[in-house]
């Protein structure tokens, strides 16, 4: 009687993994636009710092010295799988990439910048 508790448990927790992954792929989304906006609408350009080691994401005006604008923070279970720098221009553009998150339970999730058409993409899977 207990294997189809532990099931659930698991099953659950890894729906929970997935859940807090796909959030923070939105939310790192909604502050790629912000901070394109931010550039435009104050003739600046910044820059979005991912720091792998401590799992924080930066948007600086390098116009007022690096001053940090907005930070958000991956949860504990999820990782970058790489540091990425990302310059966004006064004009809001910003180089295409494509940021690699690994969640709790080893699934990666995509977030693909494309240039030109100014679009942030979400995935998840290889």
């Amino acid at each position: 009687m207990l294997l189809p508790t532990i099931n659930i448990a698991n099953s659950i927790n890894s729906t929970i993994n997935r859940a807090e992954a796909i959030g923070f792929c939105n939310e790192l989304s909604n502050m790629i636009s912000y901070a394109k906006f931010y550039c435009v609408k104050n003739a600046s350009y910044g820059e979005i710092e991912i720091n792998k080691s401590v799992g924080t994401v930066n948007f600086k005006d390098k116009k007022q010295g690096g001053k940090i604008i907005k930070s958000i923070y991956l949860n504990s279970k999820c990782k970058f799988l790489t540091v990425y720098i990302l310059k966004i221009n006064n004009l809001g553009h910003i180089d295409s990439d494509t940021i690699q998150i690994l969640d709790g339970n080893g699934n990666i999730h995509k977030i693909a910048i494309a240039t030109g058409v100014d679009t942030v993409n979400i995935y998840e899977g290889n």
